[in-house]
């Protein structure tokens, strides 16, 4: 996995989930989203991610989730951009009653 000062410091802007051992951060709609295009520009596939919902200010798996493999033959730059595409459809389609409360933790690769 490609792991960066320059990937933090895109996913940082989301709530860490380090108290739940996971070296990532969770982000609301609109930061998941530019987050999976700020990684795109940088030519950096994104390999899934998982949805968490907010229960009394501590973050939870909902245990929704995507993930995108590269596929025989298929081109990096081909991987990158289905990767971000398939991540873009996954959190703009995705729909919960709770909006306000979910968040995404985004798998950068």
């Amino acid at each position: 996995m490609i792991w960066t000062a320059q990937i933090d410091q895109i996913l940082e802007v989301g709530k860490p989930l380090f108290e739940n051992g996971i070296k990532n951060w969770a982000l609301k709609k609109e930061d998941a989203l530019i987050a999976i295009e700020k990684i795109n520009l940088l030519n950096i596939a994104i390999l899934g991610g998982d949805v968490y919902k907010l229960i009394d200010d501590s973050l939870e798996p909902n245990y929704d989730n995507w993930y995108s493999d590269k596929m025989p033959g298929e081109s990096s730059s081909d991987f990158i951009k289905r990767s971000y595409l398939k991540s873009r459809e996954y959190i703009e389609g995705y729909q919960s009653n709770e909006t306000n409360e979910i968040f995404f933790a985004i798998v950068p690769g």
